[in-house]
């Protein structure tokens, strides 16, 4: 399981204050985006408090536990200029 994949579950799992791989001060900031409520598949962004370098996951169920923000109001949120990195999970 790589890096990337442990940091997805840890998220999912509701871990909080996780270690940015980015940088030794950074604490890692996460929202979960779902599309449709009815079918409750989205993804998961992952980013860095100091560096703003993040992540996105590819296609994933929510699972009901989860708090997530709708697709369409992503743009409401105050949230900074992410910049995606290419990993494999």
């Amino acid at each position: 399981m790589t890096k990337w994949m442990k940091l997805l579950l840890r998220i999912m799992d509701g871990e909080q204050n996780i270690s940015s791989p980015f940088h030794e001060d950074g604490i890692l900031q996460s929202i979960v985006v779902m599309h449709d409520e009815n079918d409750r598949i989205g993804y998961l962004l992952f980013w860095c408090s100091v560096t703003h370098k993040g992540v996105m996951s590819g296609r994933l169920g929510v699972p009901e536990k989860v708090k997530y923000v709708l697709s369409k109001d992503l743009e409401t949120l105050n949230m900074p200029d992410i910049q995606l990195q290419s990993v494999k999970f």
